[in-house]
């Protein structure tokens, strides 16, 4: 599949952020979820030619801007590890707190 036959097949589940600008090819999507616990959340993949990439963001508190879709993007294979040392999903705090800890060590 083509790019635009992958955007294509989202078109009518999946729809493109607003204000976000592709980052290296990839295209943030966004859709409404209802997960195993009956929440509604708004759940991102990145699309880029025939490959999709989830992001793994918190259900609750993720808002998506152009700087943490580029960190998220750069950082496919970084897992978020929390103080309890448990693997969990990147919010907006832990995004923003690697983006600047990456500006310290730049």
């Amino acid at each position: 599949m083509s790019a635009p036959d992958l955007l294509e097949r989202h078109r009518y589940t999946w729809a493109t952020v607003p204000g976000i600008e592709p980052v290296d090819g990839w295209t943030l999507l966004v859709r409404d979820f209802q997960d195993d616990e009956r929440f509604w959340y708004a759940e991102y993949i990145a699309v880029r030619g025939q490959f999709e990439r989830s992001l793994h963001t918190s259900r609750f508190r993720f808002t998506p801007t152009q700087e943490r879709f580029a960190f998220l993007i750069a950082n496919p294979q970084r897992a978020f590890v929390g103080r309890s040392g448990v693997l969990g999903s990147w919010d907006d705090a832990s995004i923003d707190a690697a983006i600047a800890a990456e500006a310290v060590l730049a």
